[in-house]
């Protein structure tokens, strides 16, 4: 485009290659129109950039001008100015062009063939929510521009929304979204190669070249693409969600290539101080780092982080580092850097500063540079492959610890030996399918469990090593702990943690030490497994696949706890990877899945058969391998209790003497009977198994177990004498009696083979036949070929032999299989049916958190489980659900006498809960804790004192005494600015009536404003906040111009007065307008941000900054806003004082200005303080440090000035502004310049105190 083109609402500029195009939109289903930038070539609508984001126009009139400046302008039907771009630049032939990097250009015709071209203007200056390849997002530390990425609103509303992408240089400069003022990710600092956050991979990028710039003029950021066929961008959606997005020509759409906030460690500062974060575990990511240990141990929220375990030093010798090179580097906002320091260098200097916490190189690629940082170190991720190097300073006492952990130690075969009384019977704890456990006592004393593997184990010394490695680093309280391992020759050896009580199986299947158990150890023992087993599969680095849990593998520590053994020596699986195949089954008989036994196939839900198992182990007092009741197995028999509704018969007798709660055993039994269902895809999760057990809304009914007949109830000569596996032969002959085991196992599981040969048989007599056609071939001795044909022939008789057999045990299975019929719930749930009928989302994971036993404070519990609860997601009728699993002893028993159908909300739930054990709760409410009782910024202080005293467990007379006091100044100032305000609307009116009749017309509006001594910096032009208020409704037009329209200049049009003679932005009428609104409250989006910090009034001095009165300040405007905008008080921050804004107080020390210049002034200032000087006078009490000033507020200010010292503060909803002093007033004023080109010291004058109210 040249100078006087123009773009209409029906026409585009579109870029040499055809990939963009500028042009009229309207966005989703708005109807408003806007300016902007889109992908033309592919995704035709994609839209990239926009112009008057916060200003559209509504209707197809609008029109794009670019004039002989090089400025873009945006007009409406009106032919008012919507949106212009600017350039401090002038040339004689600009021209406008659109690129195919998607930026729109203003530059100098005249200097095309200069390579070096200046550009005028850009739009990749002003970005929206896309980062296109070429664009610089940064800031410039000279003219103090910014430029960064802002979310839309909506996808209907291109205005800026809550989030922003952009470079924070504070301390040492790093990548983040903001959310507001809020941090809420954080891409990381600069490394050399790529942003912290960013995982390991020192591979260059295959799409784009990235550059980040940081001196002292600039700190930037900018990607170039590589190759000009790729089609990329970066876009930030309305919810802060900032993904990388690729064009698939193929399939012609975008494809998301790569998300910022893909995990949970994402959320910024998840973990608190000191303390690392998992994305790996869904339930508990957080961990301290070594030498580190968490603030508050008993709850569930680390916001609160770590701390250290020993203090340090600070002596320069008793402190030091350890490496980590798998962290994220912490926040960098309160760190220092140097590109030219060695490691070394920044090593010393860290230790010669007591408040360094930590180091590293500033590039990882040079290895070049320091980076120190002095404050707590906080949010940090960690992750799976080595990246930066950062040292983290401890004392040396901990260093050793550190060290001492890092790896699992080595014990000395002659050690353990001894230990153990080499290796004597009598110190055998048992034994299992991988060796012989014994008890051992080390030379100090230490009680350990040495488990010796045997030496046909199948594991190989490297598989061993990195399967021990691994088992070390695994830690659960529901775990057995492993101290280290013993390797020597053909011997290998596991150190674990002695537990006193041995294994479960010790007592549950003995007759006398099973009373011990009482069914509350028995559920807990029972929840401790399966939290166990969730910990293996779902929120240990790698999945982990037991394959062997069984009774004798669990083991009690001195509470019965149980603590899972073996967990680790079976198969790790990957984070995507959920089933394998193995030619070796190991495990125990009667505890193995029918996939797992006849193909090998294991995964979660092989563990979760086993679990199943093992609670009825633990329900019914019997073993699952040897037990038989008319014909039925451990799970046949419970199978047929519950069919026939019987499931109580199940109850151990050593229960039946002691109390139970009938509920819990009834669902455990259910819970059992879902996880041994035969198909793998029936059986639910461990996370499922966790909410079932806790719960009481309805499950699902099981089907058919896996395997349910007896083995006695088939005839002697066929009774398999174990189940054999992990075994091959190479021989061409067949093992019948391995056959026929297997088909006889096959009955036992209830698979129906019908007339098919199993895979093993067909195999069999397929290497039968391949040996026959072999010996056809090479003609071996005839007798030979007749034996093999006999033995071919006697196979196919016992082959036959089989088959019947299986028809008549299927018709006997058949026979004895009761009908299924539908169970009714054998406890009614307390929750309406809505929330009984919501499943859980796919994927869902129940949190790990304290459980509650009704002892300790129930609102303490409560807060606890939401906040959990809340990372997961989930919506109301799931937290019901889930609740009642983190209950225990007398909070369950209450859960359980909840009435049917009587909790429709987890807010019902909780109150329930809290009146329930009211007397549990800690805090019990004062006079202290009623004062902290907020008022509603609507609530008339009559309704909020009535509502006081109903909370309250005490009378307070005095109180209420005081507060009617207040009462009465409330009432008498409304009905006082009620009248007030009826009188003014009358005065208003007279007076227009009266201008009126002088001018023989109606007025269009109130007169201008009165000019104001000083105005309020902005960010935009006068005319663009002009449409603002004329859209919102806001503005008042003035007056006609009274001068004659022939004397004023023709060229210049300004909309205020819709008139000629001079330009908009030099309309005195509407800078005052602007000013009267913003000192009103309004138009702060609008206000540089300079000027927001330091509030009206000029300069702010003191080195507290008066943060009371500007954060009042602040927050009252906010409240103008809100109620502008419709939004509710509870939608933003409460002020500190929820009663408005009654009035300004200015005081002037000294003298007849206290109130006022004039004598009405001073009486109307006097009312005002009798009003509040009416109620009860309270002792003057500090409840923030003094405001003092001193010679560093006076840096960097230019002197001599006029402006007066101000303070601003807000007391009595009053806001009070008082002028310390003014130089335009009768005080001698000697600067402090002045005072040290004298050479009189600071110190020889007296400080001052005055009050800034009294």
């Amino acid at each position: 485009m040249t100078p006087g083109q123009s773009l209409k609402d029906n026409e585009t500029l579109v870029s040499a290659g055809g990939l963009f195009e500028l042009g009229f939109f309207s966005p989703g289903s708005s109807k408003s129109r806007y300016v902007g930038i889109w992908y033309k070539k592919v995704s035709s609508g994609t839209v990239v950039w926009v112009a008057n984001r916060e200003a559209p126009l509504f209707d197809r009139s609008g029109v794009v001008i670019f004039n002989d400046q090089g400025i873009f302008t945006l007009m409406n039907s009106t032919r008012t100015v919507v949106w212009s771009s600017s350039t401090s630049t002038t040339v004689q032939n600009p021209v406008a062009q659109l690129l195919e990097t998607g930026n729109l250009v203003v530059k100098d015709r005249n200097d095309d063939d200069n390579p070096e071209n200046i550009i005028l203007w850009q739009s990749f200056d002003y970005p929206c929510d896309n980062v296109l390849a070429g664009m610089k997002i940064g800031k410039n530390f000279i003219t103090g521009f910014e430029s960064y990425i802002s979310s839309w609103k909506s996808s209907d509303d291109p205005a800026p929304g809550q989030y922003s992408w952009r470079i924070d240089p504070t301390g040492f400069p790093q990548l983040l979204v903001r959310k507001g003022t809020e941090i809420v990710y954080r891409a990381g600092s600069w490394n050399g190669l790529y942003f912290s956050r960013r995982k390991p991979n020192n591979k260059p990028n295959p799409v784009y070249s990235c550059q980040f710039v940081y001196n002292q003029n600039e700190v930037s950021y900018k990607c170039e693409l590589l190759n000009s066929s790729v089609i990329s961008r970066y876009a930030m959606n309305p919810s802060g969600l900032l993904q990388r997005f690729m064009w698939n020509e193929r399939k012609q759409e975008w494809e998301i290539f790569a998300t910022s906030q893909a995990d949970q460690c994402a959320v910024y500062g998840l973990c608190g101080a000191y303390a690392s974060c998992n994305p790996d575990s869904s339930t508990a990511p957080c961990s301290c780092l070594e030498g580190f240990v968490p603030k508050s141990p008993n709850s569930v929220d680390w916001s609160d982080g770590c701390v250290r375990r020993t203090p340090l030093v600070c002596d320069g010798e008793g402190d030091g580092f350890v490496k980590y090179t798998r962290l994220q580097l912490p926040d960098t906002s309160k760190s220092w850097a140097n590109k030219t320091m060695s490691l070394k260098e920044c090593e010393e200097m860290c230790l010669a500063n007591c408040s360094c916490t930590a180091f590293a190189n500033l590039d990882m690629v040079s290895a070049t540079g320091c980076l120190l940082w002095f404050d707590e170190l906080i949010d940090m991720t960690e992750f799976t492959a080595d990246g930066q190097d950062l040292y983290i300073r401890l004392a040396k006492s901990e260093i050793g610890k550190h060290e001492e952990e890092m790896e699992l130690p080595l014990f000395d075969f002659a050690t353990i030996s001894d230990s153990t009384d080499k290796f004597s019977s009598d110190n055998k704890l048992g034994q299992g399918g991988f060796g012989h456990v014994y008890k051992g006592i080390l030379k100090e004393g230490k009680e350990i469990a040495v488990k010796r593997l045997s030496k046909d184990s199948g594991q190989g010394l490297d598989e061993f090593k990195n399967e021990v490695t691994f088992i070390a680093k695994l830690q659960h309280r529901n775990l057995v702990k492993l101290f280290g391992c013993c390797i020597k020759g053909d011997e290998r050896m596991l150190i674990y943690e002695y537990l006193p009580n041995k294994s479960l199986d010790h007592f549950i299947f003995d007759k006398t030490r099973n009373k011990l158990l009482n069914w509350h150890k028995r559920m807990n023992i029972i929840d401790g497994i399966a939290r166990g087993l969730l910990y293996l599969h779902h929120d240990s680095r790698l999945r982990i696949i037991h394959r062997d849990l069984k009774a004798s593998n669990i083991l009690l520590d001195n509470n019965m706890n149980p603590k899972i053994l073996d967990f680790g020596l079976a198969r790790k699986f990957g984070g995507d990877q959920t089933e394998d195949k193995t030619r070796r089954v190991v495990g125990t008989y009667g505890y193995m899945s029918p996939e797992y036994a006849f193909h090998g196939c294991f995964s979660m839900k092989s563990d979760v058969f086993s679990f199943g198992v093992l609670i009825l182990e633990i329900i019914t007092g019997k073993r699952s391998r040897g037990y038989s009741n008319n014909g039925y197995n451990l799970l046949g028999h419970a199978w047929r209790l519950w069919i026939e509704e019987r499931p109580t018969e199940l109850i151990d007798n050593a229960l039946r003497d002691q109390s139970y709660i009938e509920t819990e055993v009834l669902r455990c039994i259910h819970v059992a009977l879902l996880c041994v269902q035969r198909r793998p895809e029936d059986r639910p999760n461990m996370s499922s198994v966790l909410l079932m057990l806790g719960g009481v809304s309805k499950l699902p009914q099981p089907k058919q177990p896996g395997y349910y007949i007896v083995e006695n109830n088939l005839p002697s000569d066929e009774y398999p004498s174990g189940l054999t596996t992990g075994t091959s032969s190479s021989s061409a002959l067949v093992d019948m009696e391995g056959i026929i085991r297997l088909f006889h196992v096959s009955a036992l599981w209830g698979v129906r083979f019908g007339l098919r040969l199993s895979s093993t048989l067909q195999e069999k007599l397929n290497k039968k036949r391949e040996a026959d056609e072999i010996d056809k071939r090479l003609k071996p001795d005839l007798r030979e070929k007749l034996n093999k044909r006999r033995e071919a022939d006697e196979i196919d008789k016992q082959l036959e032999n089989v088959k019947e057999r299986m028809e008549a045990m299927e018709k006997k299975v058949t026979l004895n299989t009761p009908h299924l019929f539908e169970l009714e719930m054998l406890s009614s749930s307390p929750f309406s049916k809505k929330i009984d009928e919501t499943l859980p989302p796919q994927g869902f994971k129940l949190p790990i958190m304290e459980t509650y036993d009704g002892t300790s404070d129930p609102i303490d519990h409560l807060e606890m489980f939401k906040t959990n609860i809340s990372i997961h997601g989930a919506n109301n009728a799931i937290m019901c659900k889930a609740f009642p699993a983190t209950l225990k002893k007398a909070a369950r028993s209450w859960y359980s006498t909840l009435k049917p159908r009587s909790i429709s909300s987890f807010r019902e739930l909780g109150q329930q809960l809290a009146s329930h054990f009211v007397s549990s709760i800690r805090h019990k409410k004062t006079f202290i804790s009623l004062i902290t009782l907020k008022q509603s910024e609507d609530e008339p202080l009559r309704d909020f004192v009535a509502r006081f005293n109903g909370e309250a467990l005490q009378t307070l007379p005095e109180l209420l005494v005081r507060a009617k006091k207040y009462i009465n100044a409330e009432e008498t100032m409304a009905a006082k600015y009620q009248s007030e305000d009826k009188g003014k609307k009358k005065r208003d009116g007279d007076e227009r009536e009266r201008l009126s009749r002088e001018k023989g017309q109606l007025s269009r509006g109130r007169s201008p404003p009165k000019s104001f001594e000083y105005y309020t910096p902005l960010k935009r032009l006068r005319r663009e906040i002009l449409m603002v208020l004329e859209r919102e409704n806001l503005v008042k037009w003035p007056k006609k111009m009274s001068s004659s329209g022939t004397k004023r200049d023709k060229s210049k049009c300004y909309a205020f007065h819709w008139d000629h003679g001079h330009e908009t932005e030099g309309c005195v009428d509407l800078k005052n307008e602007i000013e009267s609104f913003i000192r009103r409250g309004y138009l702060k989006g609008f206000v540089k941000d300079s000027h927001e910090e330091r509030g009206f009034g000029g300069r702010t001095y003191g080195n507290k900054r008066n943060d009371y009165g500007r954060n009042n300040y602040r927050r009252n405007n906010e409240r103008v806003e809100n109620q502008r905008e419709g939004r509710k008080p509870e939608d933003t921050e409460r002020p500190i004082d929820n009663r408005p804004i009654t009035g300004v107080i200015n005081v002037i020390t000294g003298g007849n200005l206290s109130g006022g210049a004039s004598t009405s002034a001073r009486k109307k200032h006097a009312k005002r303080l009798n009003i509040i000087a009416s109620t009860e006078k309270r002792p003057m009490t500090w409840k923030d440090e003094p405001i003092s000033f001193g010679p560093e507020d006076f840096e960097g200010i230019q002197t001599p000035h006029d402006d007066a010292i101000i303070i601003s503060a807000t007391v009595y909803n009053h806001t009070v502004r008082r002028i310390l002093f003014d130089n335009g007033s009768a005080s001698d004023v000697l600067y402090y310049d002045a005072m040290k080109k004298l050479g009189i010291p600071a110190k020889t004058f007296p400080s001052t105190f005055s009050w800034v109210w009294e």
